[in-house]
């Protein structure tokens, strides 16, 4: 039993996601870890499953307008959490 129960991964490489999720999952980092591509996916799931409480939420999305990376992860959606990235 971990400290950190479930991860949410949003992002839209089908490889990135395979290999975040396969590191956490070896790890043993997490009991479990929810992957999806679009944002849009990750928001119906947490409007669907209100009781599911997610802990870490990784995110990465390229703005189409300037082609630059950003990375926001780590955003703690547990009410005692500080949010952090």
């Amino acid at each position: 039993m971990n400290a950190v129960k479930h991860i949410m991964l949003i992002d839209d490489s089908d490889d990135d996601n395979y290999i975040h999720q396969r590191v956490i999952t070896r790890a043993d980092f997490a009991d479990k870890v929810t992957v999806f591509n679009y944002t849009h996916q990750a928001l119906e799931f947490l409007r669907v499953t209100p009781n599911s409480v997610v802990d870490i939420i990784f995110s990465r999305y390229q703005h189409a307008e300037d082609g630059w990376v950003r990375i926001s992860g780590g955003v703690r959606t547990t009410p005692n959490a500080a949010a952090c990235g």
